[in-house]
């Protein structure tokens, strides 16, 4: 790791601004990039999206499930008076 940032700090030395400006800049841009709460809203909306699809499909399979044990019996208890 130390021979990594040795070699970032030649590349950008030889610029014409030096590593720990980029350092700042980048600990700025992170701080900004975190603090930013317009990417975390959308995220949060779909979640809740994918969590009402997850209630309604297990709504549904339940009900499914319900409804076919109604009609079985239904269905065996007219073939029993046929």
């Amino acid at each position: 790791m130390d021979h990594y940032l040795e070699t970032v700090k030649l590349r950008y030395k030889r610029g014409s601004w030096d590593f720990n400006m980029f350092i700042q800049r980048t600990k700025k841009r992170l701080l900004r990039f975190l603090a930013d709460e317009s990417g975390p809203t959308a995220v949060e909306y779909a979640v809740i999206i994918a969590l009402i699809i997850v209630v309604c499909i297990s709504a549904v399979t339940s009900m499914s499930t319900a409804t076919r044990a109604s009609l079985d019996a239904s269905s065996n208890a007219i073939q029993s008076v046929l």
